[in-house]
């Protein structure tokens, strides 16, 4: 069992709730900001707005000695150019609350610290406008203090202190229950293929109707089970047939070995020349046994030699026509140059070759040229010829028509199926036909180099 933070659920609880927890901590802070700032220009304005009326006072020579009070945190002073207070809202000092003088006629911002009830020092924001005026020029300072900001963006700090962690929490907790309900259509499937085994591979996942994720796994799992069960079948049937056709020539050397000891018996050369040909007929099917146990095993890639397929045809003909009577006709054999490998080549050409002539009555004949893109081997025999509801079936393995084309003839029923098997990896095709002698006609087409 994996340990409780190694789970999908964990890990996807923890990543999400750290990436909402930073965004809403990273929210926070901007609120916080914000709020300051918005304050402070709805304040700002306010001061600026209070410069200009009292400056438009000055302009007109109605400015009073004691300015009205707009708000409690707030005040106005108005300097002369000696820097003495000329007028100024009701507040406990008369002394200038910023010294400095702006240089120009634009506003200035100053934050000072000033003491305006006795032993309450305040944070004040001043706005500075210099004015002239008939006397000269004047300074309007108006301010406001920054308490109340202050108090604002303290309520909404400790707020967000306590709301954070417990909406995270929250945030968490609810991710954490639907990952959970998420995944636990996955688990289902989990449990469901942890009970199919190999003598059991005909059971099959219940596909969900969501549309999503979920259901193109449970399609794609059972879709793979199909897989291992053909695969399963196939093996299991590749190695019961394996085992019979072992099984004859077996039984056969069994008997006539038996035979050669008895005592009142000679071992005369035909018995030995009839051992040797079922040992023959074995040792062609172990190797053809092996060349598709192998092939079965490793998915090989596809050979890249450059191999000159007339040569491979006409060596298998001279091999073949030292073993049969009957003649093989090869004037049409052209020049056929493809890419692929030359033993695996060879085989296809072999197995073909040697298959037409077990049925042929009077002649074989080979053709083999280039026809555009492709490289076309023609295998022609006059012997009786393949039904066309079998000339698919014949490429399985271990198949043996049982009708005209087989009596008298022995053979394993894996060298078309091996034919098939090289040229498919060639990415090329066999295929069966009726020919032109009359007989069956293989065809083989694989790419041109």
């Amino acid at each position: 069992m994996l340990a409780p933070l190694r789970t999908v659920r964990a890990r996807t609880t923890i990543f999400a709730t750290l990436a909402a927890g930073t965004a809403l901590v990273i929210a926070a802070l901007a609120l916080l900001v914000t709020l300051q700032a918005q304050l402070e220009q709805g304040n700002d304005a306010a001061a600026k707005g209070r410069d200009r009326d009292v400056a438009a006072l000055v302009q007109t020579g109605a400015l009073p000695r004691s300015l009205p009070l707009t708000q409690d945190d707030t005040f106005v002073q108005v300097l002369d150019a000696g820097g003495s207070v000329v007028a100024s809202t009701p507040i406990e000092r008369s002394t200038p609350v910023v010294d400095d003088i702006p240089a120009g006629d634009a506003f200035e911002l100053h934050v000072v610290d000033a003491e305006v009830d006795v032993g309450e020092i305040d944070e004040f924001r001043v706005w500075a406008l210099r004015v002239p005026s008939a006397e000269g020029d004047v300074v309007v300072y108006a301010g406001y203090s920054t308490e109340s900001i202050q108090e604002a963006t303290t309520v909404v700090r400790r707020a967000l202190l306590v709301g954070t962690p417990l909406l995270v929490a929250v945030l968490a907790a609810v991710i954490w229950l639907l990952t959970g309900r998420a995944l636990r259509p996955v688990e289902s499937i989990r449990s469901e293929v942890e009970t199919i085994s190999e003598t059991d591979l005909g059971q099959r996942l219940r596909v969900p109707a969501t549309s999503d994720e979920i259901e193109r796994l449970a399609t794609t799992m059972n879709t793979m089970l199909d897989r291992l069960e053909g695969s399963v079948t196939r093996q299991r049937k590749f190695v019961a047939d394996a085992s019979h056709e072992l099984q004859s020539p077996l039984a056969a050397l069994r008997t006539r070995l038996e035979v050669a000891r008895t005592p009142d018996e000679e071992v005369s050369p035909e018995p030995a020349e009839s051992l040797l040909d079922d040992v023959g007929r074995m040792e062609q099917l172990v190797k053809n046994l092996l060349f598709l146990a192998r092939r079965d095993a490793v998915q090989l890639p596809p050979p890249t030699q450059d191999v000159d397929l007339d040569d491979v045809v006409l060596e298998e003909v001279q091999r073949a026509q030292s073993q049969t009577r009957v003649p093989i006709e090869t004037s049409t054999v052209s020049a056929a140059p493809v890419r692929g490998g030359r033993e695996d080549l060879a085989r296809l050409t072999r197995n073909l070759l040697d298959n037409a002539v077990r049925h042929a009555h009077r002649q074989v004949r080979v053709e083999l040229g280039v026809h555009g893109d492709h490289v076309v081997l023609r295998i022609d025999d006059d012997g009786p010829g393949i039904a066309e509801a079998d000339r698919e079936r014949v490429f399985d393995r271990f198949v043996k028509l049982d009708d005209s084309r087989t009596p008298a003839v022995s053979g394993s029923g894996l060298g078309l199926a091996i034919a098939r098997e090289i040229a498919e990896q060639h990415s090329g095709t066999v295929t069966a036909s009726t020919g032109a002698l009359g007989g069956n006609q293989f065809v083989v087409t694989l790419p041109a180099q």
